[in-house]
C-alpha cells in the first residue's frame, strides 16, 4: 500500500470549518495514476471532505467520479 500525506495534514478550512481537498494532476493519467487517485478519495470519504478539482481530465475527472461513486 502507499501512504498518503495528505491524509496527515489539518484538512479543515480555517474560515468557514468546511474540510476541502482539491484534487489536480495529469490529463494523460496513467492507469497507476487513476488507481492511486480513486484509493485517495476512498480513504478521504472517513474525514467527510467535499473534493473539487479543475474540472479537467485525466486525474481531476477520476478525482469527480470516484467521488461521486463513494457517495
Amino acid at each position: 500500500m502507499y501512504e498518503s500525506e495528505i491524509l496527515r495534514t489539518d484538512l479543515e478550512n480555517e474560515k468557514t470549518g468546511d474540510r476541502i481537498v482539491s484534487i489536480v494532476g495529469s490529463l494523460q493519467a496513467s492507469e497507476y495514476g487513476k488507481w492511486l487517485t480513486a484509493n485517495i478519495v476512498r480513504e478521504l470519504k472517513a474525514f467527510d471532505v467535499c473534493i473539487i478539482s479543475g474540472l479537467a481530465y485525466g486525474i481531476d475527472s477520476i478525482a469527480h467520479i470516484s467521488a461521486l461513486n463513494e457517495g
